[in-house]
């Protein structure tokens, strides 16, 4: 049996609202943006997803990961900037200079 919402014990049911123009240009407007928006939103996780995995499997991934604050998303944006070549700085000095935060 449906539910009936009733204003009050005496009054009769709630009228349903008639569809009109502006609902359907709602509803249009919300798929034409929603849609694409979630497709968009599940690529980006799954983007996100593969490069976790290819980071983890990287060899400097442990020690770029050792550094405070650093996650296996934030550790792959850190090792493509800074890149994978250990011949590149003198020092750890000189490589901890390129990944230190900047804090402001």
């Amino acid at each position: 049996m449906p539910l009936t919402v009733y204003r009050n014990r005496w009054a009769e049911p709630t009228p349903r609202k008639p569809v009109t123009a502006r609902s359907r240009r709602w509803v249009g407007w919300w798929l034409f943006w929603h849609l694409p928006l979630a497709a968009a939103c599940a690529s980006a996780d799954d983007l996100a997803e593969a490069a976790v995995q290819a980071f983890d499997a990287h060899a400097d991934a442990e020690i770029v990961t050792g550094c405070p604050g650093l996650g296996p998303l934030g550790g792959a944006r850190v090792l493509a900037e800074v890149g994978d070549d250990r011949a590149r700085f003198a020092d750890a000095g000189a490589a901890s200079d390129n990944i230190r935060p900047v804090v402001g």
